[in-house]
């Protein structure tokens, strides 16, 4: 990838470069719940975009985008504890989001949205393939998700 990035920014062909990701959890690289088709821009021309959202911010590119073909390691988690942590974060901060945009707490939608979530993960993207560290980042994914309508329903209740 070091090499890729390289000859990239010596000759691009774009104004930004979107990055696959390849995960890892307890040094196992995660091939199934939907991070395996993970990217993001990574390598960009700082006049051809901005950044919006509070959570995974996303860069709006005015230009041409395109996608190196090595991917990038990723360790974004250590342990259960780091990740469950990190995730819970990033769910209160996108309640912030949601509820700044006028979201409304619903109990139903909590249930209803974190179960979503956990299934879609573990049956439909085929977590339970990465065996128990699928289930575990499953399990991760949704409890952020349950994390958001708390927040919610805590800053309704303000």
């Amino acid at each position: 990838m070091a090499k890729e990035i390289q000859e990239t920014v010596k000759s691009p062909l774009a104004d930004a470069y979107f990055f696959y990701r390849t995960y890892y959890y307890k040094n196992k690289p995660m091939r199934f719940t939907g991070l395996q088709s993970d990217k993001n821009i990574r390598l960009f021309k700082k006049s051809v975009g901005t950044y919006t959202g509070l959570v995974h911010e996303k860069l709006m590119v005015e230009g041409k985008i395109a996608t190196l073909k090595n991917k990038l390691i990723h360790y974004s988690f250590q342990d259960f504890e780091s990740y469950k942590n990190k995730l819970g974060h990033y769910g209160r901060l996108k309640a912030k989001e949601k509820f700044s945009k006028g979201e409304k707490y619903n109990l139903i939608k909590q249930y209803g949205h974190t179960t979503y979530c956990f299934l879609n993960r573990f049956l439909f993207r085929l977590g339970f393939l990465d065996g128990v560290n699928g289930a575990v980042i499953s399990y991760l994914m949704a409890y952020s998700v349950w994390e958001r309508y708390n927040e919610i329903k805590r800053l309704q209740n303000k």
